[in-house]
Parts: C-alpha cells; structure tokens; sequence
C-alpha cells in the first residue's frame, strides 16, 4: 500500500512539474517597434505654442520630458492629455504603454479623479508615416472603455524626434 501511495504522490509531482517546465512566460503587450522613441506632442495653433517629448521606451515605459512653451519651460503643464466634457475629468500621459496594431497604442492615464485609465490612441496615417519625421495625426478613441473622450486643449500635433533636443529651443 505504502508503495502504490508513494508511486501515486510521485506521479503528480512528476507531472505537476512537467506543466511547469512546459509553461513559457507570457511575453506581455506587444509593443510595434514604428511606435518607440521619442515623439513631439505639440500644440503648434495656440499663440504660446506648447510642446512635450515623450519616449516610447521598447520595455513600455512613458517617458516624458518638460513641456516647451515661447516663454520657456513649463514643468507644471503637458500637452498629452485626454478630457472627459461631461465630467471635466483629465487624464495626463503616464506609466505604461503597448500597442494593439499598427495603427492603434495605448497609454496609461494618471487622471484628475485620482483613478488611473487606459488612453486609446487612433493613427491616421500610415506606420511609414508614423516612424518617418512627419505630422501624425492622431485620434482619442477611448478612454477606460467609454467613448467622449477629447483632447481638450489646442489642436495637437504629433511628430517624430529622432535628433537631441527635438528640435526644441
């Protein structure tokens, strides 16, 4: 008896350990390669004229620089920022980002309600465009699921940096 239980306990641990050398680990969000690096985000149709770096980094993380205004720097102010007009809630890049295609990213939203969002972002143009030093446009299509969401600021603008400085005073 005493064999036939240890065979039985042996035959699960064998197995239990064969499920866990099997698994691979999850590789997380896929994050399209067009996307990383650094971008301008820039408010170029207000007359104090606003701009932002932010750096795609490949492992996900958002990083961001000083906002850029006419009059200097601003570390008070960003121009990556989504709004809600029905409640007034505004969500500011931050954390974590990935994409979902080619045309579409992600990025988490540190928010004036002290929750955190997920930002949808919609590319308009073409991935060539988007990893070329050239205007993208780009859409809110959601915020944490819900439609509405604006930017609710200047017109923005986003480009490609791929020189020191950006090409910013």
């Amino acid at each position: 008896m005493r064999l036939r239980v240890a065979g039985y306990v042996l035959c699960v641990w064998a197995l239990g350990l064969a499920a866990c050398v099997s698994r691979s680990p999850d590789p997380g969000p896929a994050r399209d390669s067009h996307f990383t690096g650094a971008w301008v985000v820039e408010q170029p149709y207000h007359a104090l004229y606003e701009a932002t770096v932010y750096t795609l980094e490949p492992d996900g993380a958002v990083n961001s620089g000083p906002t850029y205004t006419v009059d200097g720097y601003d570390d008070r102010y960003v121009t990556g920022s989504v709004a809600d007009p029905q409640s007034g809630v505004r969500c500011t890049f931050a954390g974590r980002w990935y994409s979902i295609d080619d045309a579409t990213i992600v990025i988490d939203g540190n928010c004036s309600d002290g929750r955190y969002r997920e930002i949808v972002l919609g590319f308009s143009t073409t991935p060539a465009q988007n990893a070329a030093d050239s205007d993208a446009d780009v859409v809110v299509l959601s915020v944490a699921g819900e439609d509405g969401w604006v930017h609710d600021d200047w017109r923005w603008r986003w480009r490609r940096c791929d020189e020191p400085g950006c090409g910013l005073p």
